[in-house]
């Protein structure tokens, strides 16, 4: 890619993970980029090398999303530039049930999981349009397909985002403009462990299989290519969304309840209201 035709990749949560693989994959294409993050050290490492490695700039955004006026004091920052690719990953999510978690964390959880989203978008779409090309790629979960206890909020947002992505690509047709919602499963980042899932855990157990970063880049650009807007990467996440969605709700419920109390997921609460 030359210098006339130097395309510019805006890549939120991108300190490592899936963020981190896309940042890598948009870079060995020769785009520049623009990643924002919060733990300064690692991710300025990871701008180091991919700058070097590929002769690309890049630009790093320390911010945290969570707070309105740092994500409006970004949005002036970028206002002017010329953005071809937004990808929208970051986000976070606890593992407690859902009246026993501060509510200030969830609020947080759906102002960086969906106002943020919306905000970026909102500011990057016009400019998109305007020259007829761009692509949009929102990070969701299996989880926007089936739900998991102790999860109500995080999944909840991220079923937005499934939503938000195909009404807009609707929208979109005709304009030149790409939009994804990608849905992985298990994943094996570092956001499991920072919940608190021990990493010697982070292994393969009865239906549920782990992925890489790796492989949901490579599925989501694939699907990019063949115009999909909802992407499922992994064969068995696709096979478990499919059958939740022909199983009738009493079945699905009775059968992922008695799923979720074997394996200790779901606590006695009855305690509480007796």
């Amino acid at each position: 890619m030359n210098t006339k035709e130097k395309k510019t990749a805006l890549i939120t949560g991108a300190t490592s993970g899936i963020g981190a693989e896309y940042a890598r994959r948009f870079a060995s294409e020769g785009y520049d980029l623009i990643i924002t993050g919060r733990r300064e050290a690692k991710i300025k490492a990871l701008a180091d090398e991919l700058s070097r490695e590929n002769n690309v700039n890049v630009e790093v955004v320390l911010i945290e999303l969570s707070n309105t006026e740092e994500v409006d004091d970004f949005l002036e920052r970028i206002k002017d530039k010329d953005i071809d690719v937004l990808i929208n990953n970051a986000g976070f999510g606890t593992l407690r049930f859902f009246h026993r978690e501060p509510l200030q964390i969830q609020e947080d959880m759906v102002t960086v999981n969906i106002l943020c989203v919306m905000k970026l978008t909102y500011a990057i779409l016009p400019r998109m349009l305007k020259k007829g090309s761009g692509i949009i790629i929102n990070v969701s979960s299996s989880g926007a397909f089936m739900a998991t206890p102790n999860e109500a909020t995080y999944v909840g947002t991220k079923a937005f985002l499934r939503a938000f992505s195909e009404a807009l690509y609707f929208e979109l047709i005709g304009t030149g403009v790409k939009i994804q919602a990608v849905c992985p499963g298990l994943t094996k980042t570092d956001m499991p462990i920072r919940l608190g899932i021990p990493e010697d855990q982070l292994v393969d157990r009865g239906p549920f299989k782990w992925i890489t970063p790796k492989d949901v880049v490579d599925a989501s650009l694939k699907c990019l290519k063949g115009n999909k807007v909802v992407c499922i990467p992994g064969w068995l996440t696709r096979f478990q969304i499919f059958t939740r969605s022909i199983l009738p709700d009493s079945v699905y419920y009775k059968s992922a309840y008695s799923y979720f109390k074997k394996n200790g997921w779901i606590e006695e609460i009855r305690q509480e209201t007796s």
